[in-house]
C-alpha cells in the first residue's frame, strides 16, 4: 500500500488530487494512509466491506476532478504516466478514455513480464470496437486497470457494474467504447502486481472457478446490450465459460469432489441456457476433428523425410515469396544454411502483405505495408542475409494472380538479372491462389538451366496427401543453431501486434505455427 501511494505521489506531472477509498478494511490499510497527511484525502465507508467493484464506486463518487484514475492497493504508477496521460488529453480533446499498457510484478515489485509485441511507443486512436477487439486478442488483454484514465462524465453513462464479479474491469472496458473513442499510450507506464493475497490470489480452486464461470455466463447473458461485442469476443466468452466448466469437472474427478462436478454439469446442461455450453462443446467438434487431422498430416510429412536426402541447392538461388514470412516459414532453414556457406539467396517478395488485417481497422494499406517489410528486414537479418539480396515488388497481397502486364514484367527482369540455377515457389498443394498461382506466373522467365523447386509454407497445415512426389523430395534437417535462427526470424514475424491486437502477419491458426516451427523443411523437385 505504501508504495502504490508514493507511486502516485511521484509523479512528474502531479496529480491534482489522490482520494483513498477505505471499505472498513480489517488490516493496516487507514494506518499506512495517515502517515502521508494532507497530501491524500482519505474517505471510511464503516459500513463496509461492499465488495471492490463497490468501492470503486464510491471513490470515484467522491472524486472532483475532470479525469479519474483507479489504482489498486498493491499496483504502481510509473513517474511519467500522469505526464504522458495529459500530453495524450492534449492531442485529442474529444476522448475520453485513455490506456498504458502495464508491466506484471512480483510481491516484491520485481517485473515478471514486460508486454513488447504492441508496445511500439506511439499513441494510437482506438474506434470503440477495434479497442473492445484489441482488448481481447492481446493475451492478458491490452491492459488492466491501473494506467486507465477516464473522463468523469463517461460515468455517468457507463459505470463498473458490481453484478459483473471479478471481471468487472473487462466488463467496464468492453463497454466503454459505445461512448467514445480511445486512446492507447504504448508503453508500459504503470505495474500490475500478482501475488498470493491479492483479490484473486486468496481464493480456493472452487470459489474462483465457480466465480469466474458465473461472470462469463454474465457476459454472455448481456451480450445484446452491447452492439460492440464481435463474434470472436462472444466465442472468447463462450470458451472461458466452458473452460470453468472443464476445469471443475475434470477437477472434481481427479480429487473425487462431488460438488465440483454436480456444480459444472448442471451449468454444462443448463436448462435455461438451452444447453448452450453443451452445444458450444459440440459445435467445437468438426473443427477439432479437423486439427486431428491435420496433426496426423503433420507427422505423416514427418516421417516420410526421414527418408529423404538433403536438399543441397547449388549456384545462384532464387526464392520467391508471395508474402511478407513465406520465405522465412518454408524457407528459413535454407536461408540460413547458404547464408552461412556464403552463398547467399536472393529473395523475392512480391506482395507487401497488406491485406493480413481486416478492412474496418484504421491502418492504411501502405501502413501495413511499411510495417510487415520492416519486420521483413528484421527477420531475414537474424538469418544473415544482407538487405541488398532481398527485392520487394508491388504486387496486390490476395491479388497476386490478377497482376498487370508491368509488374510481371518487373519480375521478368529481375529474375534475368539475377540468372538463377535453382529457382524456389510454393508447393502447388498450398490451397491459396496467392500461392499456388507463382509457378505458372514464371513459366518462360527462368533459362533452361534452372532447375525449379516448391517449398512448403501452407502444405503442412492443408490435408494434401495424393500428388506427392516423394521421388524428387529432398528436405534439410536442421542444426541447433539454423533451428534457433528460424525460431527467431520467425518470432520477428509471429510476435508483433498491431494496435487491434493481431498479429501483423495476420491472425494464423495454432496449428499452422506450430507446423511452421518444426526442425525440417521440405522440397519437391519440378523441373
Amino acid at each position: 500500500m505504501t508504495r502504490t501511494i508514493e507511486s502516485a505521489l511521484n509523479q512528474t506531472r502531479l496529480a491534482d488530487e489522490i482520494i483513498v477509498f477505505d471499505d472498513n478494511s480489517s488490516d493496516a490499510t487507514l494506518e499506512i494512509c495517515r502517515k502521508f497527511g494532507s497530501r491524500i484525502k482519505i474517505y471510511h465507508n464503516p459500513d463496509g466491506p461492499s465488495g471492490f467493484v463497490n468501492g470503486w464506486k464510491n471513490a470515484i463518487a467522491r472524486a472532483s476532478g475532470d479525469y479519474i484514475s483507479i489504482l489498486h492497493q498493491d499496483d504502481l504508477l510509473y513517474p511519467e504516466f500522469l505526464e504522458e496521460i495529459e500530453k495524450a488529453i492534449s492531442l485529442h480533446p474529444d476522448v475520453r478514455h485513455f490506456f498504458t499498457p502495464c508491466d506484471k510484478i512480483d510481491a516484491e515489485g520485481n517485473i515478471t513480464y514486460r508486454p513488447q509485441n504492441y508496445c511500439s511507443g506511439k499513441i494510437y486512436r482506438f474506434s470503440g470496437n477495434e479497442y473492445a477487439e484489441a482488448y481481447e486478442r492481446v493475451k492478458g488483454h491490452i491492459h488492466r486497470c491501473p494506467g486507465v484514465v477516464t473522463r468523469r462524465d463517461i460515468f455517468e453513462v457507463c459505470n463498473y457494474r458490481p453484478e459483473a464479479g471479478h471481471i468487472a474491469d473487462d466488463d467496464f472496458f468492453l463497454r466503454v467504447g459505445l461512448h467514445t473513442d480511445v486512446i492507447g499510450i504504448l508503453k508500459p507506464l504503470a505495474a500490475y502486481r500478482e501475488h498470493s493475497n491479492s483479490e484473486t490470489g486468496h481464493l480456493s480452486f472452487f470459489k474462483l472457478n465457480r466465480r469466474l464461470l458465473d461472470d462469463y455466463h454474465f457476459q454472455l447473458a448481456s451480450t445484446s446490450r452491447n452492439p460492440q461485442l464481435s463474434p470472436f469476443i462472444i466465442r472468447t466468452f463462450k470458451k472461458w465459460e466452458s473452460e470453468y466448466i472443464h476445469r471443475l469437472i475434470w477437477y472434481g474427478l481427479k480429487n473425487r469432489k462431488i460438488n465440483h462436478i454436480a456444480y459444472g454439469l448442471r451449468k454444462w446442461l443448463n436448462l435455461d441456457n438451452r444447453f448452450g455450453n453443451l452445444r458450444f462443446d459440440l459445435s467445437t467438434l468438426p473443427e477439432r476433428f479437423k486439427n486431428f487431422i491435420r496433426n496426423r498430416h503433420i507427422h505423416f510429412l514427418r516421417a516420410k523425410s526421414e527418408k529423404l536426402p538433403t536438399f543441397q541447392p547449388e549456384g545462384k538461388v532464387v526464392i520467391i515469396a508471395p508474402h511478407p514470412d513465406d520465405e522465412v516459414i518454408g524457407c528459413g532453414a535454407l536461408i540460413a544454411e547458404l547464408t552461412e556457406t556464403g552463398n547467399p539467396p536472393h529473395v523475392i517478395i512480391l506482395s507487401g502483405g497488406e491485406a493480413s488485417l481486416p478492412p474496418d481497422s484504421r491502418l492504411t494499406k501502405d501502413e501495413i505495408k511499411a510495417e510487415r517489410r520492416a519486420l521483413t528486414t528484421k527477420a531475414l537479418g537474424r538469418l544473415g542475409l544482407s538487405p541488398e539480396y532481398v527485392h520487394q515488388l508491388d504486387f496486390i497481397d490476395g491479388k497476386i494472380s490478377e497482376h498487370s502486364d508491368s509488374l510481371k514484367d518487373s519480375l521478368r527482369k529481375l529474375i534475368n538479372e539475377i540468372a538463377p540455377d535453382v529457382l524456389l515457389v510454393p508447393h502447388q498443394g498450398e490451397g491459396w491462389t496467392d500461392h499456388t498461382c507463382v509457378k505458372n506466373m514464371i513459366k518462360g522467365m527462368t533459362p533452361d538451366s534452372c532447375s525449379i523447386w516448391e517449398y512448403c509454407v501452407w502444405m503442412w497445415y492443408y490435408n494434401v496427401w495424393q500428388g506427392l512426389d516423394w521421388k524428387n523430395a529432398a528436405c534439410i534437417r536442421m542444426t541447433p543453431r539454423q533451428y534457433q535462427k528460424k525460431q527467431n526470424a520467425l518470432d520477428d514475424y509471429f510476435r508483433p501486434l498491431a494496435p487491434n491486437g493481431m498479429p501483423w502477419s495476420g491472425q494464423l491458426p495454432p496449428l499452422f505455427v506450430k507446423a511452421a516451427r518444426q526442425d525440417v523443411e521440405l522440397y519437391f523437385k519440378e523441373k
